[in-house]
């Protein structure tokens, strides 16, 4: 029993088919497995004063600060409104 080469191609479409097709199953039921749990817990944004509480209260200092003392400007701009720079 020999096989012709178009037996053999169509045999080969056939599985590439039918693990294209289990591929995206897999895909699909993985995406929605991840949707059906719920979603996240949403953050919660408390005032200044109580944040400042409770780090006072777990023994964490202050947020530091950083002051910019001078901006610079960027010596030349990428964008589509002005010309490329000659960086010199």
């Amino acid at each position: 029993m020999a096989v012709t080469v178009d037996e053999a191609l169509l045999g080969l479409k056939v599985a590439f088919l039918v693990l294209l097709y289990l591929f995206v199953w897999l895909v699909v039921r993985s995406a929605t497995r991840g949707l059906s749990a719920g979603a996240p817990q949403e953050s919660i944004v408390i005032p200044a004063a109580d944040a400042a509480a409770l780090r006072a209260a777990a023994g964490i200092s202050a947020a530091r600060r950083v002051v910019v003392l001078e901006r610079h400007p960027p010596r030349c701009r990428h964008d589509r409104l002005e010309p490329p720079c000659d960086d010199r």
